[in-house]
């Protein structure tokens, strides 16, 4: 026991050497004849000594003082402190155990009797030091198991995000959409589940439960994988037979998700099951493939529904182009997709603002509302025959309007239903950039070339543009490749099909100046 210490503060030597002489044959001894240098001892080996005889009265810093000290530095719950003093007065020895001494030792003492009563507390404190060492130790312990558990909960989390974003990306490619639909379904599923959690939490959806739901929403379509291609992705509309194919896609998924074991075993599988198989059911039964009703419906697999039909009518799909905002708002309340929860309807309709806003609007095309519906109602109904026809017809009237100008310039023509955009060569000379765009509408909403003010004028103007009417005629300053600005006379002519459908538009730029 000699590496372990006991320290003895005293200002008389002979009680000092006393005192030593008691638990020298266990202990090293550490002596100090003020409170001062009792700290500089205990500062300087302090994790070493297992206890401190204190006298109350000493020069410079007297017991009291000690005491305070080592209470605010938290040591009195690891190092007992006994007090040994011929004072008496009741008033000092309650304040002395107020301030955390352990025990008070009298002058004269007897030397056995005060190594038996320090001994037993010393043992005492070694043992809570020692419990208090295993506690801290299991402590540390469980804290680097949960620690461990909730990494690999993560890894774990993030290994089922990987293979249900992987799965759900497949299926949109195959289904000629692009993986911005599953991110979209899942930010409008959080969002209407979040308002749907604060105004009728009689549903039973809880807060804890939204990220979970959202991360099932994205697997609604994992059936289509067994859909034929020819049906998945027929432009046109479906045959009686066809559709009913089309429909097994519910149940297909829910056999899909039984041999995912990631998914299986978690918690996401009662909602992926339900989303899947559920997601085509209707308020009024009306829906596929149970024909479910009203609240037999799991109400995630309704708000699923909702978030589909919302997307798949504001964005592009190969059998149509987008609605309006106004028109998909229309079409859900008036049930022309099939008939909603109204409670649903409302969460929705208080949240579709802000939905809009963040995911949709920017990625409106920019086309007069009136083109939009009549455009989006007919393609639904265009065969695969009549889209070559089409083809055929829009080939010449570009020929056509090709053969009509004088040369120079540069002519350019933009197909509505392919959304794109060819020039003739000459738009190199003056621009160094592809004479052909796809997915053109985004190209023209972030080209540089034209002036913002002066597109949005334009994009007025076009709005004007009907069968039969006049060109559009204005000059345009556009940014050619050099960053100068070139006045260029404009003209934009409407297009239409011979059924009276709108084409596109043609047109030509002609420069007021040399390159």
């Amino acid at each position: 026991m000699k590496n372990r210490r006991v320290l003895i503060a005293d200002d008389v030597e002979l009680n000092r050497a006393l005192l030593a002489m008691t638990f020298e044959e266990d202990y090293q001894i550490l002596e100090a004849e003020n409170g001062r240098q009792a700290l500089e001892q205990l500062a300087a080996c302090g994790n070493q000594v297992q206890a401190i005889l204190l006298d109350l009265v000493m020069p410079e810093m007297d017991g009291f003082a000690v005491l305070q000290q080592l209470k605010g530095q938290g040591l009195l719950d690891k190092i007992p402190v006994f007090l040994i003093t011929a004072e008496e007065n009741e008033i000092s020895l309650r304040k002395a155990y107020e301030l955390g001494a352990m025990d008070v030792i009298n002058k004269p003492f007897m030397p056995e009797l005060i190594r038996k009563r320090i001994g037993n507390v010393m043992e005492l404190f070694n043992a809570r030091g020692q419990l208090r060492s295993l506690v801290e130790t299991q402590e540390q312990a469980l804290q680097a198991q949960a620690k461990q558990l909730r990494a690999q909960a993560r890894q774990l989390q993030q290994l089922n995000s990987s293979i249900i974003d992987t799965l759900s990306t497949v299926i949109e490619f195959r289904d000629c959409e692009s993986g911005e639909h599953v991110k979209r379904i899942r930010n409008l599923t959080t969002a209407i589940l979040e308002k749907l959690v604060e105004q009728y939490p009689e549903y039973g959806v809880l807060p804890q439960d939204i990220p979970l739901i959202a991360e099932a929403a994205v697997m609604h379509d994992v059936g289509k994988i067994a859909i034929p291609d020819s049906i998945l992705n027929k432009p046109g509309k479906l045959t009686s037979e066809e559709f009913e194919i089309m429909k097994q896609h519910t149940v297909r998924g829910c056999e899909i998700l039984q041999h995912v074991p990631q998914i299986l075993e978690s918690g996401l599988y009662q909602y992926c099951y339900d989303i899947c198989r559920h997601h085509h059911e209707r308020w009024n039964g009306k829906g596929y493939p149970d024909g479910l009703k009203g609240d037999a419906i799991p109400i995630w697999a309704q708000v699923v529904s909702l978030a589909d039909v919302y997307d798949a009518l504001i964005s592009d799909r190969v059998y149509k182009k987008s609605f309006s905002r106004e028109k998909t708002i229309s079409m859900i309340c008036g049930g022309e997709c099939g008939e909603f929860n109204s409670r649903l309807l409302e969460c929705f309709l208080q949240t579709e603002e802000q939905i809009y806003a963040s995911m949709y609007a920017n990625q409106q095309p920019e086309l007069p509302m009136a083109m939009q519906l009549e455009w989006a109602s007919a393609a639904m109904a265009v065969s695969p025959v009549d889209q070559l026809r089409q083809q055929l017809e829009w080939e010449q009237k570009w020929c056509a309007w090709l053969l009509a100008q004088n040369g120079g310039g540069i002519s350019f023509s933009y197909n509505i239903r392919q959304d794109y955009l060819e020039y003739t060569p000459s738009y190199g000379e003056w621009f160094g950039e592809s004479l052909r765009q796809f997915h053109a509408l985004d190209f023209i909403k972030q080209d540089e070339h034209i002036d913002g003010q002066e597109k949005d004028q334009l994009r007025q103007q076009l709005k004007q543009l009907k069968a039969g009417e006049p060109d559009l005629c204005r000059q345009l300053t556009l940014q050619v490749k050099d960053g100068s600005l070139v006045p260029f006379d404009l003209r934009i002519q409407a297009v239409w099909y011979e059924d009276g459908q709108i084409a596109g538009y043609m047109g030509r730029l002609d420069p007021l100046r040399q390159p």
